[in-house]
């Protein structure tokens, strides 16, 4: 049997629940390549800050873009990530930091964007807390936008990627999971994140089914294989055997008659065992999480997060406002 026949079983840590099969996309260079420094002389410095404050009013225009999308198509919530990236383009620290590499070391925006932003990771990294080296994430994916600005960049690198297919990358960056939602992207596959990070918020409230923790990904996962992903788990099954598909595509139909079943029961009056009846209200801050809420059997809003009022239309606020009604009765 040839190297491409044999199944592969490979085993992560779940950040995101959900089963799946697709065609692997392996994809190496989200994280872009580090170049050597490019040198500039004397009388091209003042030229060198002109380029860096252009490049960071871009990315600060392009951050705002991206936080109102994400209020509007995910979660209110998550829109906070771009605007503690804009709260780090602004420190001035930083801009002191990069303005003094220019200068000390006669060198591009571009070289000292990549040499002060890979300092500032690698301080974030090195600390105990795991929340704080998450922020690593933050602070590379800034870097890229930066470094892309400067270079004229504006196609996203995961603009490539086939629809649905199961992207298997080194490691994902907050910005890069809100572009997979454009994708149609069935699962995606990591070498390195946590459950903390701001990518695996992103992931989960999106749906998209994610492993990390899958040591040496990007030389093991053949591209273009089928792969049966169980994110419950953390178990990827590549070039599976036809015996390995029916079984898993049975576990999917049972998770989905299942959570079919929790639809319905839910839509019933909530009542305990000792005959009383709980109150079940949802937070919402967009008519889609209203229509969600309504789907999954809430009878009113516990919580509304005003702030969304303030970036939709009146008419989508209005129906916000609206009483959510009664839950309909679902025979048993």
């Amino acid at each position: 049997m040839s190297d491409e026949e044999i199944t592969l079983i490979i085993q992560g840590s779940p950040i995101s629940p959900g089963m799946v099969e697709g065609i692997i996309h392996v994809h190496p260079n989200l994280l872009g390549p580090i170049d050597a420094p490019e040198d500039i002389g004397q009388y091209n410095v003042e030229e060198e800050f002109g380029r860096l404050d252009n490049a960071t009013m871009r990315i600060s225009d392009d951050l705002f873009t991206l936080a109102t999308r994400v209020e509007k198509e995910i979660d209110s919530r998550l829109a906070s990530v771009f605007g503690a990236h804009q709260l780090i383009l602004d420190d001035s620290s930083l801009k002191e930091e990069l303005r003094k590499e220019i200068v000390d070391n006669l060198v591009s925006a571009s070289s000292a964007v990549k040499t002060v932003f890979l300092r500032w990771e690698k301080r974030f990294l090195l600390m105990e807390s795991q929340i704080a080296r998450d922020k690593g994430d933050d602070i590379r994916d800034i870097s890229i936008r930066l470094s892309n600005a400067l270079a004229g960049i504006t196609v996203h690198p995961l603009e490539e990627i086939p629809h649905g297919s199961v992207l298997a990358t080194s490691r994902l960056l907050p910005s890069d999971t809100v572009f997979l939602a454009d994708r149609s992207t069935s699962a995606v596959l990591l070498e390195y994140g946590s459950t903390g990070s701001h990518a695996a918020l992103f992931v989960r409230e999106m749906g998209l089914p994610c492993i990390s923790g899958l040591p040496n990904l990007m030389t093991k996962v053949p591209d273009g294989a089928l792969a049966l992903v169980d994110a419950d788990t953390g178990t990827v099954t590549i070039r599976p055997q036809e015996k390995q598909k029916v079984i898993f595509r049975k576990k999917v139909d049972d998770k989905e008659h299942t959570y079919h079943l929790a639809r319905v029961r839910a839509l019933k009056p909530a009542v305990t065992k000792d005959d009383v009846t709980i109150s079940v209200l949802a937070n919402v801050g967009c008519s889609d999480d209203t229509e969600k809420a309504m789907l999954n059997g809430a009878e009113g809003v516990g919580l509304y997060r005003m702030e969304r009022a303030y970036l939709v239309p009146v008419a989508e606020s209005n129906f916000l406002m609206r009483p959510l009604g009664r839950r309909p009765r679902v025979a048993a």
